[in-house]
Parts: C-alpha cells; structure tokens; sequence
C-alpha cells in the first residue's frame, strides 16, 4: 500500500476530503509527520512493526499489512485537532480496537518469556551476589 493511500484515508475518515479528492501537497506533509512520529512512539514502546519513517506519498508503507486499520484510524485521531474536526465515536472505538488487536498480535507472535537463570538458595535461604554462592551469613 501506498502511502498517499493512508494519507486520503485518513483525511476522508475527517471529511476534510471527499472520495474522489486526493490530499494536498501541505495535507499530505502534515499527515505523514504525525504519522511517523506515531508508530516510532509505538516502536520505542515494543510493538515492533519494523517501521521506518516515510516522507513522501509515492513511498510504499513500511508496516506489515494488518498494522494497516490501526495506523489508520490512529493517525486521524491524532490529527483531527488540526483540522478543526472531529472523529466519530464509532471511529474512535476501532481506532482503540484496531490498536489492541494489533498489541495483541505482536504479543501472541512474540510472546514475553521470563527467563531465570539464577540457582536455587542451599537451605540457608542466602545467597552471596558478589561470589555467585550460596552463604549462610547474613543477606548480601
């Protein structure tokens, strides 16, 4: 997908646009920098999408295409300040909802794993953190 298509998406969700209007040139600019500093924000926060920033509407979206809904309604949320408008509470609801989803996935295809390493304490309970070893004196 291209991204001029997220771009008149986003500001068709707005009604700043109607269907058969593509976005402006300064539109187009504003959409795409909310839009990268958005998913960097959710890449620095760990849901990896491999995201790199765009910067022109004839570049190819760098997200895998079921992140597609949720950068979407995500970035219409976040700019519909800037055009004086706003979303619809339906809209808002899927942008929450196409997030979460997407949260999930990510999770389910990376899943957290605690890993312990550490040995287990001898009866004493204690264990000495600047030789590796199990002590019985003490709590160091």
């Amino acid at each position: 997908m291209l991204v001029s298509q997220v771009v008149n998406r986003v500001l068709r969700l707005l009604t700043v646009i109607d269907a058969n209007q593509p976005a402006e040139a300064l539109d187009a600019m504003d959409v795409i920098g909310v839009m990268n500093a958005m998913v960097t924000r959710w890449e620095a926060s760990g849901l990896a999408l491999g995201w790199s920033n765009v910067t022109a509407v004839d570049d190819t979206m760098p997200s895998p295409d079921e992140a597609e809904e949720a950068i979407v309604y995500n970035t219409a949320l976040r700019v519909c300040s800037e055009y004086n408008k706003q979303m619809k509470p339906n809209d808002m609801d899927l942008a929450r909802q196409f997030l979460g989803e997407l949260r999930r996935d990510r999770l389910v295809e990376m899943p957290l794993r605690i890993v312990n390493d550490l040995p287990a304490p001898e009866a004493s309970n204690r264990w000495n953190i600047l030789t590796d070893e199990p002590s019985g004196r003490g709590w160091y």
